[in-house]
């Protein structure tokens, strides 16, 4: 009965404090987005073809797959110590889920993040940077307030923006990348996250 018990809080918590945060993640990206469009038209340069963009994400599923596969195999046996190297262990992991997330999106000829930067649409990407950054300096700067969670050891600790560490603002870069994949992947034909 624990482990049932254990599974189900685990199941509540990762609803809880990555599930319904996703909404908020997606609707701060998508009025940012809106705004830049109006504001701004189509930002961007083309960077490949067509016929390169294939070889390319065929390369990033099979990346994505090494790096979700490979730090979770290594975590397994190993217990690191290292906080440092748990760091890029986690995020070599959601770099995997987003390149696999990526080749999904393309497999199923929609648009995704790299595809539209491909194409030379970068309002997306600069919406994600402003969301992401914004976003995670509210819920950061909060937690200097009253803290919940503790960083230790983390890289270029000592450069900060009012008591919040950049490197922990540039993270939420890839979490609001890795959600709003997420996001796009599972819910089908849904062209306005990108």
């Amino acid at each position: 009965m624990g482990g049932f018990a254990e599974a189900l809080g685990y199941l509540k918590s990762i609803t809880f404090g990555y599930g319904v945060p996703i909404l908020m993640y997606y609707s701060i990206y998508r009025v940012i987005l809106t705004l830049l469009s109006k504001k701004f038209g189509t930002l961007g340069v083309k960077l490949t073809s067509h016929k390169k963009e294939g070889m390319i994400f065929k390369a990033l599923g099979v990346i994505g797959i090494v790096l979700f596969l490979v730090p979770l195999f290594i975590s397994t046996f190993y217990a690191f110590e290292n906080p440092i190297l748990r760091g890029l262990l986690f995020s070599f992991t959601l770099i995997g889920m987003w390149f696999i997330l990526e080749f999904i999106e393309y497999s199923r000829h929609e648009r995704s993040l790299l595809k539209d930067i491909f194409h030379g649409f970068w309002n997306p990407v600069l919406a994600l940077v402003i969301g992401a950054v914004a976003t995670g300096f509210v819920w950061e700067f909060l937690n200097l307030l009253k803290p919940s969670w503790i960083y230790k050891n983390y890289p270029l600790g000592e450069y900060a923006l009012f008591g919040v560490p950049v490197v922990i603002l540039l993270g939420w870069i890839l979490l609001f990348v890795v959600y709003l994949s997420f996001y796009r992947a599972v819910f089908r034909g849904r062209e306005d996250v990108w």
